[in-house]
């Protein structure tokens, strides 16, 4: 894996257009989604995606990760992905600095990267659907999770980093609609100048629900990240319906 330190990593300039202007400003507080909502609500399959997950899972170094399209009136988006972190170490707690970062990676039609971008992303309260900032992250500290917790929650204090994310859901804006950002790759830095301590990746819908399928189609690298690669199932809803225990 290609070291990444923090203070080398340089943001990425994401647009971010049509999220922004369907937030409303109320205050300082939490936003919310304007006519074009955005949804993580949804895991249905329209017919031309019966042979795909719209829901993906990843893990690493302990941590894991369900990913899953946004969707908006108009349908799915496939450059906004849905991401709800799970079993996020607590030594990410010990210090103040320590940043959780996303970068998304572009493939060739060969299945070659081409290109692993930092990308901006989004709190949205899981409760209520509501954004939290419309400007976006590019990195998320202990200390911005505690800050936030206790603005959005009267003042609530937290002490655990899963605390923060049975909360929240993130949405990462991967800046591409042509399906070519295949890779999700998320890192936790516990060190400001060091590389990454941690890193989760997973594909991103859609792609194809039968693994040995999607090995025909893929790279090793990207088959290998199949969630479901391993099980066996007698029909492709089975592999849809079995991916949709990551839905969120």
């Amino acid at each position: 894996m290609k070291a990444f330190k923090r203070s080398q990593v340089q943001p990425s300039v994401l647009a971010f257009i049509v999220l922004a202007s369907s937030l409303i400003f109320i205050g300082c507080g939490p936003q919310t989604i304007g006519p074009t909502e955005d949804s993580l609500s949804s895991t249905s399959t329209s017919p031309s995606d019966s042979n795909v997950l719209l829901c993906s899972q990843g893990s690493g170094n302990s941590a894991v990760m369900n990913l899953k399209l946004v969707t908006q009136a108009s349908g799915l988006r496939n450059d906004l992905v849905g991401v709800r972190m799970l079993n996020v170490p607590e030594t990410f707690t010990a210090t103040a600095t320590n940043e959780l970062q996303f970068f998304a990676e572009k493939f060739s039609s060969s299945n070659v990267s081409i290109a692993n971008t930092r990308t901006t992303f989004y709190l949205m309260d899981s409760s209520t659907g509501k954004y939290l900032n419309s400007n976006g992250y590019q990195g998320l500290k202990w200390s911005d999770m505690k800050s936030i917790y206790n603005a959005t929650f009267g003042g609530a204090v937290i002490t655990t980093v899963a605390q923060f994310f049975a909360k929240f859901n993130l949405i990462v804006d991967i800046a591409d609609t042509s399906s070519s950002t295949k890779l999700l790759r998320a890192f936790i830095f516990e060190n400001l100048n060091a590389a990454p301590t941690r890193e989760i990746k997973a594909l991103i819908p859609r792609f194809l629900a039968n693994p040995e399928e999607y090995k025909k189609v893929s790279s090793n690298t990207l088959y290998s990240l199949h969630p479901l690669k391993g099980q066996s199932f007698g029909t492709t809803a089975e592999y849809v319906q079995k991916a949709n225990e990551f839905c969120f």
